[in-house]
């Protein structure tokens, strides 16, 4: 999809691109080929892909191409207009209109790859949320604002390790692919991005009452990343959050576990955009 392209689009339909719902277009066509690359790469069978936010479909349309089946998750009701206008026709396309932090998808629409240009506002929202609360896909590819990228990679003792790294890296294998400028999108954003890989290898086999029980200890200890442990556990421990790396966390909170020391907590008691850091 060219800028030309989107230009079209956007005119015939009246859209204007909502900052409220972080839309910015690719423009590049190169870059969408690389992405669906980079997201297929090391598969040996592949019947369909999930695909977040598909905007105006240059994505989508690289993706049907290679055949495969695109379940595309889509809230702006105009935008859902110009993908039915697009794929609505091709079998192997199901649109689904609405937030990709609420619904549901049927057993059948799971496909174990999900990839996306997330909105930066919600992108790592709706990451978690996905991982967490809906399922598990086996792999994730998207594209987030750059920052928020190098927490998800982030090492222990780094400027950018967080709460956030932590509860990514206890399930997936995190590393950043590509690098990618403001100039690809439109309306051009006033950041640069990143696209992650995000690979399935889960530390701990969890039940849900452990999981909360987990994000409940790393946010609390998170609240003062600086400050050693004993302020947020009430029990002596002179390592501070940052220095504990996905791995520590996760034999710090079975220990804990054990002891009896920690209770579930409910879903909405779960990772928050604000407390992530």
């Amino acid at each position: 999809m060219t800028l030309s392209d989107i230009r079209y689009w956007l005119t015939r339909y009246g859209i204007f691109p909502k900052k409220s719902l972080g839309q910015h277009f690719l423009s590049d066509a190169n870059l969408a080929r690389a992405l669906v690359r980079l997201a297929l790469e090391g598969w040996d069978k592949l019947e369909g892909v999930v695909e977040i936010g598909p905007g105006l479909g240059a994505l989508t349309e690289v993706l049907l191409a290679k055949g495969l089946s695109v379940v595309a998750l889509e809230i702006d009701p105009k935008l859902c207009r110009v993908l039915r206008e697009r794929f609505g026709t091709q079998p192997s396309f199901r649109l689904v209109e609405g937030d990709a932090r609420k619904v549901e998808l049927a057993p059948t629409d799971r496909f174990p790859l999900v990839l996306g240009n997330l909105p930066y506002n919600v992108g790592t929202r709706l990451v978690l949320d996905w991982i967490y609360y809906r399922y598990c896909p086996k792999r994730f590819l998207v594209t987030l604002q750059r920052e928020v990228a190098e927490r998800f990679v982030a090492r222990p003792s780094s400027h950018a390790y967080s709460a956030l790294s932590v509860l990514i890296q206890v399930e997936y294998r995190a590393r950043i692919v590509k690098r990618i400028g403001p100039e690809v999108f439109y309306p051009r954003p006033e950041v640069e991005s990143s696209a992650v890989v995000l690979d399935w290898q889960p530390k701990r086999q969890w039940t849900r009452e452990e999981r909360m029980s987990f994000y409940q200890l790393v946010r609390r200890a998170f609240t003062h990343r600086r400050k050693m442990l004993s302020a947020a556990l009430g029990r002596p421990d002179s390592r501070r959050p940052e220095e504990l790396s996905a791995e520590d966390w996760l034999a710090l909170w079975e220990k804990l576990y054990v002891e009896g020391q920690l209770l579930a907590r409910n879903k909405e008691a779960g990772p928050t955009p604000s407390s992530l850091g």
